[in-house]
């Protein structure tokens, strides 16, 4: 798809403005540094994002968890990495001249992102703002389809994925947003969209990944920092 290109050295221009932004800003910031730490869950919505008409993609539910370490620069700019199990994939549905059949696609990654947190107010309950880019492993690949006339399935390792149209890793742009309480609980919304092309198996139709994530984390430490007055954020 011709726009992929496109898309990917916009977003990589931003990209750079912000870090080049956030890294000026770090510079004076080096003594007020804070890091948190602490485990997430929460649930994927995913699809695949497609150019055909002749699918009809549908959303796959899934539960994601892992963990974040946040490095707290000042009361509005920090740096934020994980780690995370992240259950991906898609549905289709689609008809032959002989049968209707539906398609399952069951990615299961590890996503290691790193973002850009801007904050956005003063409260203790704090809103904010994060964009980045993640690195995406391929653990598992998963396909089956339901025929009106039977199903097949199958599972393949991350060695033979390849075979299944799923590279073995993925890069996304990650784009988000959020609110972290002051006793450390932690609620983000987020969105990211694959780069890496994703052959349809059945169709050869070339996919991308498409991740709508909600998120409910806990940052050990925050409390004491806030509560306590130290190095308050």
């Amino acid at each position: 798809m011709t726009h992929i290109p496109l898309l990917r050295k916009i977003t990589l221009l931003v990209l750079s403005l912000t870090a080049s932004n956030a890294f000026a800003q770090m510079k004076g910031a080096a003594k007020q540094t804070r890091l948190w730490a602490g485990p997430r869950i929460g649930m994927n919505v995913s699809n695949f994002y497609t150019d055909s008409a002749n699918l009809y993609n549908q959303f796959k539910v899934s539960f994601m968890g892992g963990a974040s370490i946040n490095f707290s620069f000042n009361r509005n700019l920090a740096v934020q990495t994980e780690i995370n199990y992240s259950p991906k994939g898609g549905k289709h549905r689609f008809h032959t001249d002989t049968s209707s059949i539906r398609a399952a696609y069951n990615l299961t990654y590890l996503d290691v992102p790193l973002l850009v947190e801007i904050k956005g107010g003063e409260d203790d309950n704090t809103v904010f703002f994060q964009i980045g880019a993640q690195k995406s492993f391929l653990l598992n690949a998963k396909y089956s389809e339901e025929k009106t006339n039977g199903t097949v399935s199958y599972s393949l390792s991350n060695s033979d994925a390849d075979s299944l149209g799923a590279p073995a890793s993925d890069f996304d742009l990650v784009a988000g947003f959020g609110i972290i309480s002051i006793y450390g609980w932690c609620f983000t919304l987020r969105a990211a969209f694959g780069m890496a092309d994703i052959p349809d198996y059945y169709n050869k139709i070339i996919n991308h990944n498409m991740v709508f994530q909600a998120s409910l984390g806990y940052y050990f430490g925050r409390k004491y920092d806030v509560i306590g007055g130290k190095n308050r954020r």
